[in-house]
């Protein structure tokens, strides 16, 4: 269990690790006691922004005003979120991509095993986001736990499954999401695609013969940027007549069970198809960025609603005044910290790459407290609703989404 406060470890290649050592697998996280959770989020939070203003460029200018025993010294999660300035996606626009990583990581090692990921659609510019592989492990489990939390009763059927993504070329989606299947036991196939060819992507399924398909919903305005639709696969699913066809829908092919998203919301009434017409036993969601992963993902009892995930983030919701947390249901803008990192060995330490703390994601919402009571899913963490993007819509509409 987390100490009540940080006591920093003696430094490794560079990071410190966490005083305490926590499997993001673990569903403990999930249903266990609330004040523990929040301790250890806290606790990796404050040790993330000393390190930050120690290590890394950006941060020793942006946190002069702050001496190490001001962050030392916060004690709760919202002091936290209002004591430690902001990052906003102008200051990534306007910083090279070097300036968020520590000083001593060197990303031409071969050892280290970056994978260089790319944001860019409301900064205005292309933006590098470097992800050493400590990193990716940890937002990658962080992001398998939601899938086994509602696999618990049977975590064995998920084992030996196979899943199809539609995300075009090396959208980070794919790549996160093959990660954190590959910890459950289940093969990703992805390909290189482009956004248009949904025909091929259909002929591919009919080969691969997926038990999972993961993809992006149907943009509102129709000009889906990350990838083939799961509404245009299923558009042509519904069109096949042929007999031998692996269909998706769990009526007529019960080895078909799952559909898997990011990104953005997916309509009701597309849900309520998949739900009532299909008869698909799963669907979930997971809701993050690029700069920090995946952060929440949506309820098994209620779609539209995301249950915070506690992993290598912490995330608050901010009154729009910026000088306090949100009070329940009140809306306000979303941001998100990366904290946390896993060694090979299991070891948590801060974030090996791209740092990104109290990151206003351009995203707002509310959140229910469940003040330990568990949802009927069983979960008993806070739920983020009410997601929607309030700003940076002109610049996205000017300049598109270069690397998204």
């Amino acid at each position: 269990m987390p100490s009540s406060h940080a006591e920093v470890r003696p430094a490794l290649n560079g990071a410190p690790a966490h005083s305490f050592q926590i499997s993001y697998l673990d569903l403990y996280w999930d249903q266990g006691d609330p004040e523990t959770r929040d301790q250890a989020a806290l606790e990796q939070a404050i040790l993330a922004a000393l390190h930050a203003k120690q290590c890394i460029p950006f941060y020793r200018a942006h946190y002069a005003r702050l001496a190490p025993r001001d962050i030392e010294q916060i004690s709760s999660i919202e002091e936290f979120a209002t004591t430690i300035p902001e990052v906003t996606k102008q200051h990534v626009a306007q910083n090279s991509f070097r300036a968020f990583v520590p000083d001593w990581l060197t990303w031409n090692s071969s050892t280290v095993g970056i994978l260089n990921k790319g944001t860019g659609g409301t900064t205005m510019k292309p933006v590098s986001v470097l992800l050493p592989r400590e990193d990716f492990r940890a937002m990658a489990r962080n992001m398998a736990r939601p899938i086994r939390f509602d696999h618990r009763e049977d975590p064995h059927q998920l084992e030996g499954l196979s899943c199809v993504g539609l995300y075009h070329g090396d959208h980070i989606t794919n790549a996160i999401y093959a990660r954190a299947l590959a910890e459950l036991g289940v093969t990703m196939f992805g390909r290189v695609s482009t956004k248009t060819d949904a025909a091929s992507n259909y002929e591919w399924i009919q080969e691969v013969q997926p038990n999972i398909l993961l993809g992006p919903p149907e943009d509102p305005s129709g000009r889906q940027t990350k990838g083939i639709t799961i509404d245009r696969i299923l558009a042509l699913d519904a069109r096949n007549t042929r007999r031998d066809a692996w269909r998706l829908s769990h009526r007529l092919n019960p080895a078909f069970r799952m559909l898997l998203w990011s990104s953005m919301p997916m309509s009701s009434a597309m849900q309520d198809y998949i739900i009532e017409h299909l008869g698909i036993p799963y669907q979930q969601s997971q809701w993050g960025n690029t700069e920090a992963g995946g952060v929440a993902a949506t309820c098994s009892h209620h779609p539209l609603d995301h249950h915070l995930s506690f992993g290598p983030s912490l995330t608050t919701v901010k009154h729009e005044s910026g000088k306090r947390l949100c009070r329940e249901d009140e809306i306000g803008y979303v941001v998100v910290s990366r904290t946390g990192s896993v060694r090979p060995d299991g070891t948590n330490t801060v974030p090996m790459g791209s740092t990104f703390l109290n990151y206003r994601t351009g995203d707002w919402g509310s959140l229910t407290q469940t003040n330990g009571h568990p949802c009927s899913c069983g979960r008993n963490t806070s739920v983020l609703k009410n997601l929607h993007r309030r700003e940076h819509v002109h610049a996205k509409r000017i300049f598109g989404c270069q690397a998204d």
